[in-house]
């Protein structure tokens, strides 16, 4: 499951960028083990035929938490450029 909430799309010019917040839950086949993840992503967006889509994505991992039978602690993470 993923979550991402609080869109803040700004336009300066021709330029159109957003910040969303990203909440991602990765569970594995049985539930046993998974991932849970918190981040930023900044997005560039560009206008297509098909509306505006994005262009180039930054992910910022705020805090990662991995599930082996139980959840372990939390670690930061580092960015990450898509």
């Amino acid at each position: 499951m993923h979550r991402v909430s609080n869109p803040d799309i700004t336009r300066d010019g021709d330029r159109v960028t957003a910040r969303s917040y990203c909440d991602a839950i990765v569970a594995m086949a049985g539930d046993q083990a998974g991932t849970r993840a918190v981040g930023i992503f900044d997005d560039e967006l560009a206008p297509t035929d098909q509306g505006w889509k994005i262009a180039r994505r930054y992910t910022l991992v705020l805090a990662e938490q991995y599930n082996e039978g139980r959840f372990g602690g939390v670690s930061p993470g580092s960015g990450h450029d898509h």
